[in-house]
């Protein structure tokens, strides 16, 4: 907020001004549309971080002050849609309108229920192929932003760690990709600290060329590019976490147990047995393999 000083000469129109018209003009200047939930979320981080500061002594008052009727409603029905239907999931993770590392990502979202910070996260070396009956994917950290950019965050959302099965769909993507997809885009083998589900960002202009480099997605440019590849294929626009909506909701249609959906998903504490018991993890990869994507061998490989 300009001409603001001290945080002590805060008022409560100051406060409404922000969040009702500064910061969703600031979004739409970046191509945003900030739903009204977002809104009412930013304002109660507001009013805690505040009221933290009331307590400290730092100010007299918390400014945040808005009434819930000034701030726009929340309507609760887009959530009945936020998620792909099954053909266009397939549509997603198969049309070659995509670029092979983007349907790549979106693959990875769509196949295990992670959050994108939790998969960008995740290197080649973290896939446990010997995992049985189905490979592994461990959940212990996340990509996130911080004041200098990017950088992994050995913690995820949550702080509870959780190990995700590889359903066999997308267990043969992995290998595709390891095998060839990397190094055709790449131009060499990857190693095991290069991230598995890697973004592309061109090496700095020089007199010498430089090879692209496998970098981690940022929320940012991840989303932009799923909006992007949504209008290129004709389907209704939906958010990046929707893909992990998308998971869920498909799990539940083919039968797959509520508690083993949270288990893939969130791993509430009470969950955690089927982390560590082997009998559990068994019946845990059972209930995933419910789940299929009726995808043809020949696109479930191709990555060109």
């Amino acid at each position: 907020m300009e001409g603001i000083e001290d945080i002590r000469t805060l008022r409560p129109p100051m406060i409404k001004k922000l969040i009702l018209r500064t910061i969703p003009a600031l979004a739409r200047t970046r191509g945003r549309e900030l739903m009204p939930g977002t809104l009412h979320s930013l304002y109660r981080t507001l009013r805690a971080a505040f009221g933290r500061l009331c307590e400290d002594g730092v100010i007299d008052q918390n400014p945040c002050r808005v009434r819930a009727r000034d701030l726009p409603e929340v309507d609760h029905q887009w959530r009945k849609t936020a998620f792909l239907k099954l053909h266009e999931a397939v549509q997603v993770m198969s049309d070659p309108q995509i670029p092979a590392h983007r349907r790549h990502l979106y693959t990875g979202l769509l196949c295990t229920g992670m959050r994108h910070s939790e998969l960008a996260a995740l290197n080649v070396g973290d896939w446990d192929r010997e995992k049985r009956p189905l490979t592994m994917l461990p959940v212990k950290k996340a990509f996130v932003r911080f004041d200098h950019g990017c950088r992994v965050r050995s913690s995820t959302k949550t702080g509870i760690h959780r190990e995700v099965p590889v359903m066999v769909f997308l267990e043969r993507r992995l290998h595709a990709w390891l095998d060839h997809g990397f190094r055709d885009i790449f131009g060499r083998a990857p190693t095991f600290a290069d991230p598995l589900f890697p973004a592309i960002v061109p090496g700095r202009p020089s007199n010498t060329p430089k090879p692209m480099e496998p970098r981690r997605w940022s929320v940012s440019v991840a989303y932009h590019a799923w909006l992007r590849d949504q209008d290129a294929l004709g389907i209704p626009r939906r958010r990046l976490h929707d893909l992990r909506r998308t998971w869920r909701t498909l799990a539940s249609s083919a039968d797959v147990g509520e508690e083993f959906r949270d288990a893939v998903t969130h791993a509430a504490p009470k969950e955690s047995r089927l982390l560590y018991d082997s009998k559990e993890w068994e019946k845990l990869c059972l209930q995933v393999m419910k789940l299929r994507f009726d995808v043809p061998m020949q696109l479930t490989l191709r990555l060109t």
